[in-house]
């Protein structure tokens, strides 16, 4: 079974995120994300928070693509920065597990994550800092974000 999560949602999950930082307080000086899920969200709190987005291949679900040394010179050029790392959801943990596995060697400090959807049985080994939804076991179905089967919506 399929979600087909609107624009204006996103735009609703995005809101919500930016204002869950503002109480903490929270400004990112970097935004990472993988591509292609962590694109979308990447610029657009490029844009609200007026630091750069860099993004880097890791992609395991379609066209599998990691490229760890990418991620490694952007995690070097920006080691002593706060990094918020986003992806549009945290599915079963794996990509971020990478990320994670990754900044453990390289930083000085650990990164900030922040997620659209945050599945609760994801086997990721920290906690998603920022998030617009918890998905309990109850609720898991397969989610189509608006720029994945955009086509689809218009149709």
């Amino acid at each position: 079974m399929k979600y087909y999560h609107t624009w204006k949602e996103l735009e609703d999950n995005m809101s919500d995120i930016c204002q869950q930082m503002a109480v903490d307080n929270y400004t990112p000086d970097v935004i990472l994300g993988p591509g292609r899920g962590g694109y979308p969200m990447g610029v657009m709190l490029s844009h609200y928070f007026n630091v750069p987005f860099e993004g880097f291949q890791l992609s395991l679900r379609d066209h599998k693509v990691e490229e760890n040394e990418a991620l490694d010179i952007l995690l070097s050029k920006y080691n002593s920065k706060k990094i918020l790392i986003c992806d549009d959801i945290n599915d079963s943990g794996s990509t971020l597990n990478i990320i994670d596995e990754r900044c453990e060697k390289l930083l000085t400090n650990a990164p900030t994550y922040c997620t659209i959807y945050d599945k609760l049985s994801s086997n990721f080994g920290k906690k998603v800092d920022y998030t617009a939804k918890e998905v309990g076991a109850d609720e898991e179905r397969w989610i189509v974000f608006p720029y994945e089967e955009w086509w689809k919506l218009i149709m």
